[in-house]
């Protein structure tokens, strides 16, 4: 009995044992793939690897238009397809809050490796240490034989901190049949043309408007300012004959200003009020707006010309004060993935990809190469383009210059609203332009 007894003993002892270890090892295979996954989830954030495999993620963000991102989304993925072990995260910033998105996530160390914006922003960036220079990754054309004024908007303290992508010049369309009714046999080319134009057109209470432009759009008013100002100058916008002139020009009805003249004036683009079918029609004279604009709206009845001045006392050539728009691609001084942000860029802005974009998007490319190609060799307007390309300017190149555009677009706004009169709008826009203060 004794026996039977020590022999059930030793098999209970076992039994128990068998399970203790089934157990323990089991806690160790557990514990051993929790670990497992977690050095994966670091190696792919330190590494920017896909945790379902070896994939190099590539964080891209842009601010377009929806067709436009289309494109790119297309474009991208026809690339990625040829680099298998490549994944691009694509996203669409809403231009509004860009600038403050992007700023704000470079502050953070939290910015994507490559970004698409605008040249006005791109001196301030770097100047912050938020961008990597480029020189290191372009040699030939694409880094000294650029768009002369695009490449002088992108370099500071000797380096390249951007590579532009597209340009889109501001120009001046109009109705050729509404001027030759009129008696106008080219457009406005001094402030006395300009003048003349707005008060024989702006009668919105009958449907017609004279010379238009977006009041929502700085770039357009920054454009057309130096039409009206034989010196085209922006810092001298306080000048009181200017002032007047200006009264005079937005607001032709009355001797004297009045704000609600102008919201009548200028009403901002609807579904109910589209400028561009009151242009088409004849009851609009002219709009102040960009070739990408005008190439997507473009028919028979409208003609594009340069935003120029000429002085009246002269029979010198017009000068044309019409500003380039452009956007250039920046690499995160943080960014892991350089190399592969340049490569990637270097497609998205090539000849061939820069043409496709053309043809659905109308913006101009940034490659001078690119216009001895048929799509845009071959466009009626051909000349035009490369002239307001070689004569079209920028605004000042500075660390403010985005901060004095953002100034002045709430000053605009402010006028258009009725906070202020023409004549304080004018003297506070003038204080924007001055020239920056170098040194400490």
């Amino acid at each position: 009995m004794t026996k039977k007894r020590s022999l059930l003993m030793l098999f209970i002892i076992l039994g128990f044992s068998i399970v203790f270890l089934s157990q323990c090892t089991k806690s160790v295979g557990e514990n051993k793939i929790d670990a497992t996954n977690k050095v994966a989830e670091g190696d792919n954030k330190n590494k920017g690897t896909n945790p379902q495999g070896d994939n190099q993620i590539l964080k891209v963000s842009v601010s377009m238009k929806a067709e436009e991102f289309a494109l790119l989304q297309k474009q991208s993925t026809q690339y990625t397809e040829a680099h298998p072990k490549m994944v691009v995260e694509l996203t669409n910033l809403p231009a509004k809050d860009a600038f403050a998105v992007l700023k704000k996530q470079n502050q953070l160390g939290d910015a994507p490796d490559l970004m698409l914006m605008d040249n006005n922003w791109v001196k301030e960036f770097a100047a912050l240490g938020f961008l990597h220079p480029m020189d290191e990754y372009f040699t030939g054309e694409q880094k000294s034989d650029g768009i002369a004024a695009l490449m002088n908007q992108v370099k500071w303290n000797g380096y390249l901190w951007a590579l532009p992508k597209d340009v889109d010049p501001y120009i001046l369309v109009w109705n050729t049949k509404t001027a030759s009714e009129n008696k106008w046999d080219h457009p406005p080319t001094n402030s006395e043309e300009w003048l003349a134009w707005n008060k024989v057109m702006m009668h919105p209470e009958e449907g017609k408007y004279g010379v238009y432009m977006d009041p929502t759009d700085p770039y357009a008013f920054l454009s057309f300012f130096s039409s009206l100002d034989d010196n085209g100058s922006l810092s001298k916008l306080n000048d009181p004959a200017l002032i007047k002139r200006f009264e005079s020009f937005y607001a032709p009805q009355e001797a004297a200003w009045n704000t609600k003249n102008l919201q009548k004036n200028y009403p901002g683009p609807s579904q109910t009020w589209d400028p561009w079918a009151l242009l088409s029609k004849g009851k609009m004279a002219a709009m102040v707006t960009t070739v990408s604009e005008f190439k997507l709206h473009s028919n028979d009845a409208i003609t594009l010309a340069a935003l120029s001045y000429k002085k009246i006392s002269t029979t010198t050539e017009a000068v044309n004060v019409g500003l380039l728009k452009g956007r250039s691609y920046c690499i995160s001084s943080r960014s892991k993935n350089s190399t592969m942000a340049v490569n990637w860029m270097k497609e998205m802005t090539s000849i061939g990809t820069d043409l496709v974009v053309w043809n659905e998007t109308k913006l101009l490319p940034s490659l001078p190469t690119a216009y001895f190609e048929t799509p845009i060799l071959n466009d009626t307007n051909y000349k035009s383009f490369v002239w307001l390309i070689d004569n079209g300017k920028v605004l000042p190149v500075g660390s403010e210059t985005n901060q004095k555009v953002s100034s002045f677009q709430n000053e605009l706004q402010k006028l258009w609203i009725g906070e202020q009169t023409m004549k304080q709008f004018l003297e506070n826009s003038s204080k924007l332009w001055l020239p920056e203060k170098s040194g400490p």
